[in-house]
């Protein structure tokens, strides 16, 4: 297999979020306590994990658009939303997550940011000036902020990182936030950037440089799981946690690149579906549930 030159640049930065929390931010209990009440909670504390952006290259360059998965040695194996459910910890049901914002600018916007983009820069500078403060308003306020910080910052990572403007009305109650399929609207916003993304390197004239926006660490893990055999974790982990968290430093089991793995990789070596284990059983059956009574 050739060499590739690095053109894919993922927007998601999990390494800055960890940096963020770990050395800038104080969370008192009372924040603490609220967060922990929302489905994002692990990663206000995700560890630092960095993007292969070799890689990322190899798997945008073997995208097949038509069927939603990568090309690995002349096998289709496909990227799915229960993929990013087993990956990310997040469920794979619940009520769809709309990135449309049809009623415009709410309150909200326009009061805290003046209507402006919700950035990530902007985020944590309010953060900052938040954290600590213990009533009940402000509390709301700055769990609000920290989960609009993680859309912009690795969830739905775009440019500029502003946070997608129909995602902001998700915040209003947190106490729905886990109501929603979010594994699905990370699939669907990742998807149509990896397609974007795609179709770039395909073309004769590109650019030196492709930027991928979307939570695009996610395919990282997704090859680890896949092609198992061939990888192993360096740390002890605790097998409740998502499967990102397992894959924080990421060891060969001979000395060789991703790209050798591929090169050496045997099809019956390959993983095609990942099975949940019984911890991880109830983020997807459910949907299953769903799936199987709409056939019926």
């Amino acid at each position: 297999m050739e060499t590739l030159s690095k053109l894919i640049i993922g927007r998601c930065y999990p390494t800055r979020v960890s940096t963020f929390f770990a050395q800038t931010i104080e969370r008192n209990e009372t924040q603490e306590a609220l967060l922990q009440q929302t489905p994002f909670y692990c990663y206000s504390r995700i560890p630092q994990i960095k993007i292969d952006s070799s890689l990322l290259d190899y798997l945008i360059r073997q995208w097949d658009t038509t069927t939603n998965a990568f090309d690995i040695k002349g096998k289709k194996i496909s990227f799915t939303v229960e993929d990013v459910s087993l990956i990310t910890g997040l469920k794979c049901y619940g009520d769809v997550v709309n990135f449309q914002n049809k009623e415009g600018k709410n309150d909200f916007q326009v009061q805290m940011f003046d209507g402006k983009p919700i950035t990530r820069n902007l985020l944590e500078t309010m953060l900052v000036d938040l954290q600590g403060i213990d009533d009940e308003t402000t509390t709301r306020l700055f769990v609000r902020l920290v989960i609009l910080y993680l859309f912009s910052t690795f969830f739905f990572a775009q440019k500029n990182y502003s946070v997608p403007e129909g995602l902001v009305k998700y915040t209003e109650n947190l106490k729905h936030l886990g109501d929603y399929n979010w594994s699905q609207a990370i699939h669907s916003f990742l998807v149509k950037h990896i397609d974007s993304a795609h179709k770039k390197i395909e073309q004769p004239n590109r650019i030196k440089e492709i930027t991928i926006g979307g939570f695009s660490i996610i395919l990282n893990v997704w090859f680890f799981e896949h092609m198992k055999l061939h990888y192993e974790t360096l740390i002890d982990v605790d097998l409740n946690s998502p499967r990102l968290f397992h894959w924080v430093k990421v060891s060969f089991k001979q000395k060789v690149t991703h790209l050798r793995v591929v090169d050496k990789l045997k099809l019956s070596e390959i993983i095609e579906v990942l099975h949940p284990n019984a911890h991880e059983s109830r983020l997807i059956k459910e949907a299953y549930s769903q799936q199987n009574s709409l056939q019926v």
